[in-house]
């Protein structure tokens, strides 16, 4: 029997057996021995592909599915060319169209696998804070002027999106939402910067004391603060000041983190995180939404409290 490869997002399911893979350009002259899925984020599977090459040496790629249109995933490829020159992401291999073999638009990113394991905890030593704010620096610095890349959606108009689609309003979520639109009605964003986007946990590796990001489908051109915003949030409040010195005596960063701006940028990124979660399905899901629930609640009352920190 062919071994099957079952890759799915938001609800679709896409079922490619290892002959249709093995036939792919990129595996020519390499044996396919084994197909593993990979933890990962929530919308996205990527899978571990173990295979044999001409003088028997054994490999492994990563495939990222992505249920979305050729050249949208052209987009994050292209991006994540330019952050592995960076020094910053694993080396893209091919972006393979699959809209053909599916009947729906969808491709396959093949990157190259890096042993490691994902960021979970948080708990990041001094070298990884240095290296985070270094590739913040980077990214956020870097030339970009080959690339056409999309602007970033973050806009407090966002958050009126997701409320209006968000079908779980209680009168506390009410309160809620208009006490984050009162505290965030001074935000301005600087939509300059080459951002990752969505720096949660998950989507940074650290493999002998090495980070490697990964996931760039929401890079876009957008506010610094949004990044450091995620890595604040998502750590909670465990590498916030240690990564505002870092970056603060870093060479290309060119102005000091102002906390009062980052402390409004956490609000919204939690908030957005919060009123986007309703729309995804299972209790996993739920556990993701009720906790940036907690983390907006508190971040209010900080507010309120004249604090700029998480916890």
């Amino acid at each position: 029997m062919a071994q099957k490869l079952s890759t799915a997002k938001r609800g679709c399911l896409i079922v490619l057996s290892l002959n249709q893979l093995q036939q792919l350009a990129i595996f020519e002259n390499k044996d396919i021995t084994k197909i593993s899925p990979l933890t990962g984020g929530l919308c996205h599977r990527l899978y571990k592909v173990t295979y044999v090459d001409q003088h028997q040496c054994t490999h492994h790629y990563v495939l990222r599915y992505l249920n979305v249109s050729f050249n949208e995933s052209a987009h994050e490829y292209h991006l994540m060319e330019l952050a592995y020159a960076l020094g910053i992401a694993p080396f893209p291999s091919a972006l393979i169209d699959l809209t053909d073999q599916s009947q729906q638009p969808s491709s396959l990113i093949v990157m190259d696998f890096v042993e490691g394991d994902l960021a979970t905890c948080g708990d990041f030593d001094d070298r990884n804070i240095s290296q985070l704010a270094d590739y913040l620096a980077r990214l956020h610095t870097c030339d970009r002027a080959h690339l056409s890349i999309k602007p970033s959606p973050n806009t407090l108009g966002l958050l009126d999106e997701y409320w209006q689609r968000y079908n779980m309003k209680t009168v506390a979520d009410i309160k809620r939402f208009a006490a984050i639109k009162r505290h965030l009605s001074s935000l301005i964003f600087n939509n300059t910067s080459l951002i990752h986007g969505d720096l949660n946990l998950s989507n940074i590796m650290i493999s002998r004391n090495e980070l490697t990001w990964l996931d760039w489908e929401f890079s876009s051109i957008g506010d610094a603060y949004v990044d450091y915003a995620a890595l604040c949030i998502e750590s909670d409040g465990k590498v916030e000041q240690r990564l505002i010195d870092a970056l603060n005596n870093h060479s290309a960063v060119e102005s000091s983190i102002d906390k009062s701006r980052l402390s409004l940028f956490k609000l919204y990124y939690a908030a957005s995180c919060w009123l986007w979660t309703p729309a995804l399905t299972g209790q996993s899901y739920l556990n993701h939404h009720h906790r940036y629930e907690r983390i907006v609640d508190q971040l209010l009352m900080a507010t309120v409290e004249g604090k700029t920190t998480l916890l």
